[in-house]
């Protein structure tokens, strides 16, 4: 069970507008929600520090968009060469193989796309 899950107790607490929207600053400040950043400001007896996102840089964005292209081509060379097994009746066995790295190759691509999307997001 999740710490979530075990969760089932609510507190009602009562705030100005202006004291909620110095909550709402503070715990978009520490990239914090409200719920989060209450329990820890309640029960925590330190300073609640800040969750660190690491920068992401251009040079990493760049870096990332080189690679998807280079799986780009690759996935083309894929491509033609099970074409072309097929057409010269390759053993079942060369195929196979080739299109075991077709998948691995998809699996690959797909990862790749999806830190692209989130770096986008970020950058």
């Amino acid at each position: 069970m999740t710490e979530l899950e075990n969760r089932s107790n609510r507190l009602t607490i009562r705030f100005t507008d202006s004291e909620r929207t110095t909550l709402r600053t503070t715990a978009e400040k520490l990239r914090l929600s409200e719920g989060e950043y209450g329990r820890k400001r309640i029960l925590s007896k330190g300073e609640i520090k800040q969750i660190v996102i690491p920068q992401v840089n251009q040079d990493t964005c760049l870096q990332l968009t080189r690679l998807q292209v280079e799986l780009n081509r690759q996935g083309v060379n894929l491509n033609q060469l099970l074409k072309l097994l097929h057409s010269r009746q390759a053993s079942s066995e060369t195929i196979n193989q080739v299109a075991t790295l077709m998948e691995v190759y998809k699996e690959t691509k797909a990862t790749v796309d999806t830190y692209q999307s989130q770096l986008i997001r970020a950058c």
